[in-house]
Order: C-alpha cells, then structure tokens, then sequence
C-alpha cells in the first residue's frame, strides 16, 4: 500500500538538495570572507534601496521648514487681525458692588478734599496747572495699531484725535437727544413717574457731563448745550407737580439741577496726565458712556412705544423700565468713582455746592453706596460734607419723613434755583 504524500507537507517543504545547496554556498561564502584579510568582506545578503542625490534631501527639509513658517505666519496674522475690544471695567448686567480698593492716590485725595477757593486763578492756565495722578481705570489693554490722526503728541493736553472727537460729539447729541424724548414723555406720565422718570434720567446723564470735562474748549459747547437740556428737563418736570406728594423727589431734582449747572462749566486745569493714561481714561469712559447712554435711550423709546397704545402704561411695567434706568446709575457710577480723574470734576462741584444745598441734605451725583468708593474715600477727612446715597428712591424717604411727622421740604412748585439758570 503506497502512501500517499501530503500536499500541504509537500508544499511547504523544499527539495533536499535545494536545501544542501544553500547551505554549501552559505559555507562557501563564509570561507571565501575569511580568506580575505587585506580589505576585509563585506558582503550583505539584502538588496540595498537606490541612494538619492543630496539635493533632494536638502530639498525636502527646504520645504518642510517654509511650511511650518507659513503656518506660524498665518496664525500670527490671525491673532492679531482679531478685535481687540477695550473691556468695559465693568458689566451692566453684573453689580457694582465690589470689594474696596485701597491705591488711591494721597496727593489726589487731599486735592478732591480741598475747598472750592483752592481752584481759583487756575482756569485755563496750562502753565500752572499741578499734576494729579488718579487711579489707573479699571480698562483692558488699548488697541495695538494707530489710529487715522493718533500718530504723534494728540493726546496731550486734552486733545483729542478726530475719530475720538466725532465720537464724543455723537454721544453728547445722543444725550440730549434722550433728555428731549424725556421731556416729551412727562405728559403722558402722572405727576410721580414723570418725576421719578426725570431724576434717574438727569443723574445718569450727570455722571458722563462730570466724567467727560477733560476736553478742549472747542467741546465745550456740547457738554454746555448737554447741561441746558437736563436743566430744562428738570425745570418741566417741577412745573407739571403740583406739589402733592414725591416731595423727596422734587428736592432731589433741584439739587441735581444746580450741581449739573455747574457740571456744564469748563473744568479747570488742575492736572496734567500722561498721554498713556489720558488715552486710557478717555477710550474707556467714552466707551462705556455710549453703552450706557444706549441702554437708556433704548428704556425712552420702549416708554415711548408703550404711552401710544390705547391702553395706558400699566404701572409694572414702568417699574420695570425705571429699576433699568436705576441699574445702569448704580453700575456707571461705581466705574467712575474707581477713577480718580474721572471723578474729581464731579467731587469738586459737590464739595463746592455743598454750602447752598444743605450738606445735612445733599446727596451726591457719583456714588450709591460705599461699597463702590475706594476705602481711602470712605475715611474722608471731616469737612468733606457729602452724604452717600443709599436709597433708589428718594420718595420713598420722603414718604416715610411725613409718616414721622417730620417738616415737609419745599413744594414742587417751587421757584426753580437761578444758579442752573444763569449759566
């Protein structure tokens, strides 16, 4: 019985003498390499790949490295084509309650404590102007690229490059464009909103008049026609009460009345910033004054809107829209009141003021509460008379003075003060 082969044995195995033929001629070569002693063997049993020129080589790395520059050039152009936006040291939505600062500057302080005569003889001469270095503003970095007209000292002195001038222009019609829309709104308003309604109008505009004085005197006929507006705002607002009731208010406006008054005045030269930080300074303020004047504008036209339905404004919803207007006063002034130079204009007035309104009564334009003071302007020296405003409601105190069976002050009625008139 013959047996038969495995196919898969016989595949995979090869012939005997193929086999002793590749071990012989291994042998043979080994032998042969050891013969040679001179040169040595070098005898490789592996094909070698085809060597390439240099060039080819060099080449390649050529190319790889203009890649990876490219690459690394594009990112930088995208980094630095992206908007810079100067961060608003603040937001409107979030509180204006933060913990104190205590880098006020000491010299700064003891100026903003001094009397009103100690400004005299200083306006409008440069010469003689003392520098005042307030506290750095709470902005991100400015853009990196110079702007049309920005090259050179433009900075200095007050002055202004042409695009920020046409923004500030812009800003101030705008604000007096809303104190007109206010003003066309208190008929249709009863006697409390349109008082309540014209004061948190008028001390939020006030806040930007104070904070926006370090301008030429080619920009001072804005900030002067900015300040007629809200006085004359005021002085309707008054006209239409007859005198029953939001007493507190109608005091609060008049008190406002005369220090905007003074507001509308040029600032004097009581200081000398560095380009960098009046720069700063400038670029932030104005930028959160539009996003602000913006918000309330847009609070006018929404009441605007509402007055012209055939049903009357229902009173939550005006409570809605006024707490909008109390919340852009109380963010917008704790950013200024963080500024030194911003707020020294408007604490200058107030100090001065302070003696023809009652320093027992008078409330000031910049601050709502402590907490958005630097701790250094909380522990004021005694006879910087100005109490902070706790309350968003002055008739609310008033109210409650009356319950108490306290003197009412004067009525709404009353004569409107000449001192914001005669200006």
């Amino acid at each position: 019985m013959e047996s038969q082969s495995s196919p898969y044995i016989e595949d995979g195995l090869l012939p005997a003498g193929s086999i002793d033929l590749g071990i012989n001629s291994v042998a043979a070569e080994k032998t042969l390499c050891n013969s040679i002693s001179s040169s040595g063997c070098e005898r490789r049993l592996y094909k070698e790949r085809p060597s390439y020129p240099p060039w080819i080589y060099l080449l390649g790395i050529a190319f790889t490295s203009l890649a990876a520059i490219y690459f690394l050039l594009r990112c930088y152009d995208f980094v630095r084509e992206r908007p810079k936006v100067i961060g608003l040291a603040r937001s409107l939505a979030a509180g204006g309650y933060r913990a104190c600062l205590g880098n006020t500057n000491q010299d700064e302080e003891e100026e903003q404590a001094g009397k009103a005569g100690e400004f005299k003889g200083t306006f409008g001469q440069d010469n003689e102007a003392t520098e005042l270095d307030g506290d750095d503003p709470q902005v991100g970095p400015t853009e990196g690229q110079l702007r049309e007209g920005e090259a050179g000292d433009v900075w200095g002195r007050r002055n202004l490059p042409p695009f920020a001038e046409k923004q500030f222009v812009a800003l101030f019609e705008r604000m007096v464009d809303a104190a007109s829309l206010c003003r066309s709104l208190l008929p249709t308003l009863n006697e409390s909103e349109g008082l309540r309604l014209t004061h948190e109008v008028i001390r939020v505009m006030a806040l930007d008049l104070g904070a926006l004085s370090l301008v030429r005197k080619h920009l001072e006929p804005f900030r002067l026609v900015l300040g007629n507006a809200l006085v004359d705002l005021g002085s309707d607002a008054l006209k239409r009460s007859r005198g029953v009731g939001e007493l507190e208010t109608c005091k609060a406006i008049r008190e406002l009345m005369l220090v905007v008054g003074e507001l509308k005045e040029p600032r004097p030269f009581t200081e000398n910033p560095f380009n960098l930080k009046y720069k700063m300074k400038m670029t932030s303020i104005l930028r959160t004054a539009e996003a602000t004047g913006n918000y309330c504008m847009t609070v006018l036209k929404e009441l605007l809107s509402a007055t012209q339905q055939p049903r009357r404004l229902a009173p939550t919803d005006f409570e809605r829209l006024l707490r909008v207007l109390k919340a852009l006063y109380r963010v917008h002034s704790s950013h200024i009141a963080k500024d030194g130079a911003l707020r020294f204009y408007i604490v200058m007035i107030q100090d001065k003021m302070g003696s023809k309104v009652g320093a027992d009564r008078f409330r000031t334009v910049v601050t709502c509460s402590k907490s958005t003071l630097p701790c250094s302007l909380q522990s004021h020296r005694q006879g910087w008379r100005t109490e902070v405003l706790h309350r968003d409601d002055p008739g609310q105190d008033g109210r409650e003075a009356s319950s108490r069976g306290s003197p009412p002050p004067d009525g709404c009625h009353a004569d409107t003060p000449s001192a914001a008139h005669g200006r």
